[in-house]
């Protein structure tokens, strides 16, 4: 069998003016840099609902799902009450004590503060408010990092220590 080339009907080729061939370049530029500007603001927006405030001696960390509020106490908080907004619950705490107690006959917290950080999406971990509250127990350096997150009904707490104390530690139940 013998193959035979049929010839395809062809266009006539397009004649490009500069002027055409411009405007395809500046189209494709503002294509590219309007892409762009829409991910970087995707990429470093604040968190919309997430939120830390300190006022009237009374600290509220939260979102849209979740807040809890607490005693400032010269930065050594404790938690007046949880809640959970999708359900309306709201959990009193009893307690009178300081969230925090890493020591029997702890002294009274000093040198109080409150900061808040936006924190951008990495590989790693989404965009996220951090609220810091430091303060002193003695020689005991104390800071507390809550990170809340938009649309997750929870609040994560990291607890760093610097400095010395003297006395016995509490443990499970008593802290």
């Amino acid at each position: 069998t013998r193959h035979s080339i049929v010839p395809i009907a062809c266009s006539t080729p397009r004649k490009y003016t500069d002027m055409t061939i411009l405007r395809y370049l500046l189209s494709l530029t503002i294509t590219f840099f309007t892409a762009t500007l829409l991910t970087a603001t995707t990429l470093s927006a604040q968190p919309t609902t997430s939120y830390a405030t300190l006022q009237d001696g009374r600290l509220s960390i939260g979102n849209e799902l979740i807040q809890r509020t607490f005693d400032w106490n010269g930065g050594n908080l404790r938690t007046v009450r949880l809640t959970v907004k999708s359900t309306g619950k709201v959990f009193e705490s009893s307690s009178l004590r300081p969230d925090f107690v890493p020591m029997d006959n702890a002294p009274e917290a000093t040198d109080g503060t409150f900061t808040t950080e936006f924190v951008p999406e990495d590989n790693l971990h989404p965009s996220h408010l951090k609220a810091v509250v430091s303060f002193s127990l003695g020689s005991l350096q104390v800071r507390r990092e809550y990170r809340i997150y938009d649309g997750v009904p929870a609040i994560a707490c990291d607890t760093y220590l610097k400095g010395s104390f003297s006395g016995k530690l509490t443990t499970g139940a008593e802290n």
